[in-house]
């Protein structure tokens, strides 16, 4: 009998394959013609709880000229989900942005950025 597939396992395996650019790529378009382009500044930044954001974000890096940026608060929230949930619920109604540990200090050049998170609802 087979054991089931953790979502983690299965995002790796799927996630294995190096992305190419180009014809056939598996990037967006946009990101593509940015590269080829003449070099433009790509990002990727992402927020993660869990890890699985991390995963993909660093599969889309290992395109040519792309910066990682993890997205964190000074202030981490609560490990245990169903307060970090509270947490987030709370700032959210009361319009807290919480502060970042840090940021990206010239995302103006970026011509290109993806964004992975996890919205909420």
């Amino acid at each position: 009998m087979s054991q089931p597939v953790s979502r983690r396992s299965a995002l790796m395996t799927a996630l294995a394959f190096p992305l190419g650019v180009g014809a056939g790529s598996s990037l967006p378009a946009v990101a593509t013609n940015a590269r080829q382009a003449g070099g433009a500044k790509v990002l990727v930044a992402y927020y993660t709880r869990t890890g699985n954001r991390r995963v993909i974000a660093r599969q889309i890096c290992r395109a040519p000229g792309a910066d990682l940026f993890q997205i964190r608060t000074v202030d981490p929230y609560p490990e245990d989900y169903e307060q970090q949930v509270a947490v987030a619920e709370q700032q959210r109604v009361s319009g807290f942005e919480p502060p970042l540990a840090a940021t990206v200090p010239d995302i103006k050049s970026c011509e290109t950025v993806f964004l992975g998170f996890r919205s909420g609802g």
